[in-house]
């Protein structure tokens, strides 16, 4: 058994897709050694307007959102390929995955928000 891809195989949504996994990955790795060992990864501001801060160990601060992404993306191409949405897709194929792509920027965007906020 043979498994060639062609043209129809791989698209350019979904290499800007793997480029947008690559660099949220890639900013958790490229200053993980700069990062505290507890990371704040959340802030919470009352209604008193105290601020909350919610911290992580490093490690699941650092790769916890590229695993989050990726298993989005994976959905959401998954539900794509659905019988019933599949037809749904294909009319607005470019909305769907304009949609993905933007979900993945605001993954990559909130990796690099965690990443820089720790500096």
């Amino acid at each position: 058994m043979t498994i060639s891809l062609t043209a129809h195989d791989v698209r350019l949504p979904d290499l800007t897709a793997l480029a947008l996994l690559a660099l949220t990955l890639a900013v958790g790795i490229a200053f993980y050694g700069d990062l505290p060992a507890e990371m704040v990864v959340g802030w919470h501001v009352g209604l008193d307007e105290g601020v909350r801060l919610t911290r992580a160990p490093r490690p699941v601060a650092t790769f916890a959102v590229p695993a989050v992404a990726t298993g989005a993306y994976v959905v959401v191409r998954a539900v794509a390929l659905l019988p019933g949405v599949r037809d749904e897709v294909r009319a607005a194929r470019f909305v769907y995955d304009l949609a993905a792509n933007l979900l993945l920027v605001a993954f990559c965007a909130s990796q690099m928000a965690v990443v820089t906020a720790n500096l």
